[in-house]
């Protein structure tokens, strides 16, 4: 499962020199939903070498 961080929390999320498991669970919730934005895109991108900027160009309705 992908965790989405605001900024903040990527910085803590990153630094493992000083970070404990207690701090990370901390991060570990749920996204506001009205941030996040999705789009259809080519199926494509369920090859693993597919690495075109194609992948992330949303496909027309």
């Amino acid at each position: 499962m992908p965790v989405i961080l605001d900024e903040e929390s990527q910085a803590i999320w990153l630094n493992n020199t000083q970070c404990n498991k207690e701090q990370l669970l901390v991060l570990i919730k749920p996204y506001p939903y009205e941030d996040l934005e999705g789009y259809r895109v080519t199926t494509l991108v369920n090859k693993a070498d597919f690495d075109y900027p194609l992948a992330v160009e949303p496909l027309s309705k």
